[in-house]
């Protein structure tokens, strides 16, 4: 009964939240048919595409519940930047870690130091708001201190 209970559960709660539950199973229709037609395509590369999808649909849920369109420009929240540092650390010790297994670690570090920028550059084309090239530099380093922070947990030397 218990098992039932949390089957009707999980439905109706995937109901309420229809747009992050189709854009999970579109990313991971679209990471099968990938890796059936592109030789390179690894399973890694097709866990961080549905993760790329399932994080759109969670934005388009949440604007959506929010009453906001899609592409409705917002004022930006004021976050302190010590907020704004560790959330970066958490995204770069998760990223950087599938990029590493995916790309090699050299090349997973020149992504994470280089995406703050790029980011940056296509907010400003679309918004019209230049950030600061210091809020993109500690952006950047936080994304890289979060990457070695994943080196240091894997290593023997943790107590």
């Amino acid at each position: 009964m218990d098992e039932l209970i949390s089957l009707l559960f999980g439905v109706v709660w995937a109901l309420v939240l229809w747009r992050v539950s189709v854009l999970a199973i579109a990313g991971a229709i679209a990471s099968v048919w990938l890796s059936q037609r592109i030789d390179g395509f690894t399973g890694y590369m097709g866990i961080g595409l549905t993760l790329a999808f399932v994080g759109f649909g969670v934005l388009w849920q949440g604007r959506t519940s929010a009453g906001l369109g899609l592409i409705e420009r917002v004022p930006a929240p004021k976050i302190s930047a010590p907020v704004v540092f560790l959330g970066l650390m958490v995204v770069g010790l998760f990223w950087g870690g599938l990029l590493s297994l995916v790309f090699g670690s050299t090349t997973a570090a020149a992504v994470l130091a280089s995406a703050p920028y790029v980011v940056g550059g296509i907010r400003s084309l679309a918004h019209d708001v230049r950030p600061g090239v210091g809020f993109l530099t500690m952006c950047a380093t936080a994304l890289l201190v979060g990457f070695g922070l994943l080196f240091l947990l894997l290593s023997d030397r943790w107590p």
